[in-house]
């Protein structure tokens, strides 16, 4: 029997955008950073995902935002919170010294270029190297004390980028792939790690949170790649958006009986079709995940109709131009 680890970032912190007035250090004012109102309520949704039902133990980084989204969790398996500061996030140090490494980078994130520039750091910071060597102290620990258990990990984005160095490469992009599949480590995200003793045998990235009514299905996203899926169209070819004003040059609907993570209905593009229908049977062929929402949708043809992610991209850029996303078949 193998061990599980899920391992979990935090989900969306709030954005202080006025005065402060305290003596505050910025590592101070990163460790107590707070959820939004949308991080909670994300945090709630999942908290249900059928995978963390039934967990063995839960651990969090120290860190505020962090706790706040393992309580959750812990609540629905009716556990105790356990803390490790090994999984806080990686110390960032001096601003100033961030901002001269970042000043020729391609992405704004330093956790990304750290990624690359493993052994760069601050002053009085950490690189990606001593934030690994932490985190994966703590996990063999953990596996050998849960060995064949299921164990819930909630950390932080660099942090997990870190750990995930171990078992995954960092593609042109600047992403981490493991076996050839992108892995997006957003605000939350669910990984599910599976260990024979201390040997990775299989990483999946869990993209949809599953909603606990009776009438509505718990899914897994990636699973509808390859399958025949029924939808409603509710914005047909040439209907104008409800609030836009933009027109959609496709057919576009929702699958009924699902929930998608922004807490509505599974929408999907209709791909294929030359005309205004009002329901569509067909082939699902990808799934354009967005970065920055929590709002992915499908990408639905006619069985014998294929079509390229470059094709998919300027078919469904009317809308998806206002997003950052990556398509994953």
């Amino acid at each position: 029997m193998n061990t599980v680890i899920y391992l979990i970032r935090h989900a969306d912190t709030i954005n202080e955008k006025g005065i402060r007035n305290t003596d505050e250090t910025s590592q101070i004012i990163n460790e107590k950073e707070i959820l939004s109102i949308k991080g909670e309520e994300t945090s709630k949704k999942l908290s249900k995902n059928i995978e963390l039902k039934n967990i063995d133990a839960i651990w969090s980084s120290s860190y505020t935002r962090a706790k706040q989204t393992t309580k959750y969790i812990a609540s629905e398996n009716n556990l105790p919170i356990n803390l490790d500061y090994r999984l806080n996030e990686r110390k960032l140090g001096n601003l100033n010294e961030i901002a001269t490494f970042m000043s020729d980078k391609k992405t704004r994130d330093p956790s990304q270029e750290q990624l690359v520039y493993t052994k760069f750091k601050t002053s009085d910071g950490e690189s990606a190297e001593d934030t690994n060597k932490r985190m994966t102290e703590f996990l063999n620990e953990i596996l050998e004390k849960y060995k064949e258990k299921r164990v819930a990990i909630v950390s932080h984005g660099g942090s997990i980028k870190f750990l995930l160095l171990n078992w995954c490469e960092v593609n042109k992009n600047m992403k981490l792939e493991y076996k050839g599949k992108e892995l997006n480590i957003t605000s939350p995200c669910l990984l599910k790690l599976t260990f024979d003793n201390k040997q990775l045998v299989n990483l999946e990235q869990k993209y949809i949170i599953e909603h606990n009514k009776e009438n509505y299905e718990h899914i897994k996203i990636q699973s509808y790649i390859g399958e025949t899926i029924t939808a409603k169209i509710d914005r047909q070819m040439g209907a104008k958006h409800p609030k836009y004003d933009f027109i959609y040059p496709i057919n576009y609907g929702y699958i009924p009986n699902t929930i998608s993570g922004d807490g509505e209905e599974l929408d999907c593009y209709i791909l294929g079709v030359f005309e205004p229908i009002e329901s569509f049977t067909g082939k699902c062929i990808a799934i354009i995940h967005r970065l920055n929402d929590n709002d992915d949708k499908l990408v639905l043809v006619p069985k014998d109709k294929k079509y390229t992610n470059d094709e998919i991209r300027v078919l469904t850029e009317f809308q998806e131009r206002f997003f950052d996303s990556i398509i994953i078949n």
